[in-house]
């Protein structure tokens, strides 16, 4: 399906993502709510802008395209441990990584479009990497002050 630019396939019980790598055109694509685990088939769709895989079982994010387009993505309520393949996204806005497995986001401050990251439910105690540049991040901030007690 080369000419596709939008599918939406929550709930559907799906765990393999590797038909959906000829998409080239695709821009828009929601997986939320499947049995996900790998999302690597993804990894070269570069007109890809918005991305929501949340609500499956994803470990790992993959390097995506260096001159990809994507804009949004959702991650949230899956088991990353590391969103640091993210750090070459020249135009992502908005990441939404939720209850994961997270503990640092540094790397996202060499995205330079980059407004918001969500990061609540992850034990991240420090993201003035972040801050600094003036991107919003929506975290728990009493991870860290538990963490001082």
């Amino acid at each position: 399906m080369p000419l596709l630019t939008e599918l939406n396939l929550d709930y559907n019980g799906l765990s393999d993502l590797s038909g959906l790598s000829g998409c080239a055109s695709l821009k828009t694509l929601t997986l939320s709510n499947n049995s996900i685990e790998d999302i690597s088939p993804l990894a070269g769709l570069k007109t890809l802008e918005r991305l929501d895989f949340s609500y499956n079982n994803v470990s790992q994010m993959p390097q995506f395209a260096e001159n990809s387009a994507m804009q949004v993505i959702d991650g949230s309520h899956n088991v990353l441990e590391s969103i640091d393949a993210l750090r070459n996204m020249a135009d992502i806005g908005y990441i939404y990584m939720d209850y994961n497995k997270l503990t640092n986001v540094d790397a996202l401050a060499e995205c330079y479009h980059l407004v918001q990251v969500n990061v609540y439910g992850n034990e991240i105690p420090d993201v003035s990497a972040l801050t600094e540049h003036d991107i919003i991040v929506n975290y728990d901030p009493t991870v860290a002050d538990a963490d001082e007690e």
